[in-house]
């Protein structure tokens, strides 16, 4: 029997447990890491400039959105050819203490490179030897510059393979990594896709239990779930006007169905797991939820706000 306050307390304790959460950016000075990740958030988290690395210090920048602060951590030097190259016991070191526990890790690189450099080679080893292989399990790949590919499918199909198979050496769930195209001068990639929201709903599937509820609900504005819920709520009426403002504007992340179907999907997989609601009524529940996901909705939204009704109603 599905119990609807059990569920809607599940989710509430999930959304409980964190108040930061920590993104882990590797790859080469220049390719492009801090304009992705300020794109994600939608602000300027990360200063983006052209610099060449000299040491192997870590960057750190921190970010308030929605009810979440972000960490961002940056390794200038990591994937790069410092004269320091060949120390990596520093970098190992520097790496656990401040990101052992990041809960996405992104590998950038450039989509119209050829090939995956000695350094960035390096990186990977580092990466896999300080945070245990496993920390693959959490971690996309972001190809940048994807408008300047020549040929963006097949350049994206065989860069993906190299990479994967250089995080192979050292973890075995390498071929389930996802890959995203990117260009951070455009936003509709050579196959005529939008790439930020799947870039968002990928950082989302990989995020544990423990972080991606969290993550999502931070993000209601930009998804467009605080609207729903406002409309579902009502608004006072002091702030009819403003509320009219955002009816007319759109959301800054626009998924698309399938995007917004794998997402609720894996939420609802996530607060259900361990819980009396569970598999019971798992099987009942495909696209669009139907009455026991309008339950669902009606349950979450009142004790979570927006998030709720946007997932399931």
């Amino acid at each position: 029997m599905f119990n609807q306050d059990k569920f809607a307390e599940k989710a509430k304790e999930m959304l409980r447990r964190r108040e930061n959460l920590t993104f882990l950016l590797i790859g080469r000075t220049g390719v492009g890491k801090s304009s992705t990740i300020n794109s994600l958030l939608g602000e300027e988290v990360a200063p983006v400039g052209k610099y060449q690395p000299t040491t192997l210090e870590i960057s750190t920048y921190q970010h308030k959105h929605g009810d979440l602060t972000y960490d961002i951590i940056d390794t200038p030097g990591l994937c790069d050819d410092l004269p320091e190259v060949g120390n990596d016991e520093v970098y190992l070191e520097k790496i656990k203490s401040h990101a052992m526990n990041a809960d996405s890790i992104w590998f950038v690189t450039k989509l119209d490179e050829s090939r995956l450099t000695s350094d960035e080679k390096r990186g990977i080893k580092i990466i896999s030897e300080a945070l245990g292989p496993n920390c693959w399990d959490r971690s996309i790949i972001v190809f940048t510059r994807a408008d300047k590919a020549d040929d963006f499918e097949e350049d994206l199909k065989q860069r993906t393979k190299i990479i994967r198979e250089e995080i192979g050496k050292y973890c075995e769930n390498h071929a389930s990594i996802p890959a995203i195209g990117v260009s951070n001068s455009n936003p509709i990639l050579p196959n005529g896709e939008k790439w930020l929201p799947e870039l968002f709903t990928q950082v989302f599937l990989r995020f544990s239990d423990h972080a991606a509820l969290p993550f999502l609900n931070s993000m209601e504005e930009d998804i467009g779930a605080q609207k729903k819920h406002q409309e579902e709520e009502g608004v006072e009426r002091e702030r009819k006007e403003q509320s009219d403002q955002r009816e007319d504007r759109k959301e800054r992340i626009e998924l698309n169905e399938e995007q917004k179907e794998r997402i609720r999907s894996s939420a609802f997989k996530r607060i259900t797991a361990g819980a009396t609601a569970g598999a019971a009524i798992g099987n009942k529940i495909g696209k669009p939820f139907g009455k026991v996901g309008e339950a669902i909705g009606t349950g979450v939204g009142a004790v979570i706000g927006g998030i709720g009704g946007w997932l399931f109603g």
